[in-house]
């Protein structure tokens, strides 16, 4: 019978399969439509910043364009990641 830091070890381990597959995924096929998408938006007359524009809110805007896939993965890694840290509490 497993204990709990073995099952979460093979929980660990699946999901970091499951971000691979993923990460395969990305960039065997769904990187050929952004190549595409970039390509045309390089093509077009590239438009000036705005004046009000800060990094913040650039970062801001780059991260919120990631998938929702991107995100679940990021989620369940951190999920995985705390679950299997060992904390002291006071």
């Amino acid at each position: 019978m497993m204990n709990f830091r073995q099952r979460m070890g093979w929980i660990g381990v699946g999901l970091y399969l499951l971000a691979s597959a993923a990460a395969f995924y990305y960039v065997f096929e769904i990187s050929e439509t952004y190549n595409r998408l970039a390509l045309e938006h390089i093509q077009q007359h590239p438009e000036e910043p705005l004046e009000g524009t800060t990094w913040t809110h650039s970062l801001k805007a780059q991260l919120l364009s990631l998938p929702f896939w991107v995100w679940t993965v990021i989620f369940l890694k951190s999920e995985s990641f705390l679950a299997t840290s060992s904390f002291h509490y006071i």
